[in-house]
């Protein structure tokens, strides 16, 4: 799986794809492309979050989203699926809930231009992490999740921040 996470899908102004590129180069010159970002919640009213591995190339030790990557193939569900199955041990289906563009440049030199399409999916067991992706992982209730972040924004992932208050709107209006 980790090959995958190579490249990327490089986007125009109008948010088309326009080439597969490697995925450091994109984020050394601050290149939009496309990512995927996975939110995983159970019938206790929990979202799992993980604490990604500190040697990422970026954002590395801080709490984010189930998973995230960056799909090469125009099927981006399947490979957000793939993803989950990759870092989290975690087989279900997920569903698009809507999709954001950011940029932000990071201290050491990178970049995330992305097109981040964002996905849901209900799973009730306990998560197999990937020690290569994570570092740990633990279910939070979403009010107290909501709290800790006003607390600690930098504790999270900068695309965390953005879209997580979205996906728990739509999880309690479920």
């Amino acid at each position: 799986m980790p090959e995958k996470t190579q490249y990327v899908l490089s986007l125009n102004d109008s948010d088309t794809v326009t080439n597969k590129i490697e995925k450091m180069y994109a984020h050394k010159n601050n290149i939009k492309h496309i990512a995927f970002s996975v939110f995983i919640y159970n019938d206790n009213h929990e979202m799992l979050i993980q604490k990604r591995a500190q040697d990422k190339y970026h954002s590395g030790g801080l709490w984010s989203n189930t998973c995230c990557g960056h799909p090469i193939s125009d099927d981006v569900q399947y490979e957000a699926r793939e993803r989950l199955k990759y870092e989290m041990g975690i087989d279900v289906d997920i569903n698009k809930l809507f999709s954001f563009s950011y940029c932000t440049a990071f201290s050491h030199g990178l970049y995330e231009n992305e097109l981040d399409y964002v996905y849901v999916g209900k799973f009730n067991g306990n998560p197999i992490a990937n020690p290569l992706e994570v570092e740990n992982c633990k279910w939070v209730d979403y009010d107290d999740l909501l709290r800790k972040i006003v607390l600690n924004n930098s504790d999270y992932t900068y695309w965390f921040n953005l879209s997580v208050s979205r996906v728990i709107e739509h999880l309690k209006g479920r």
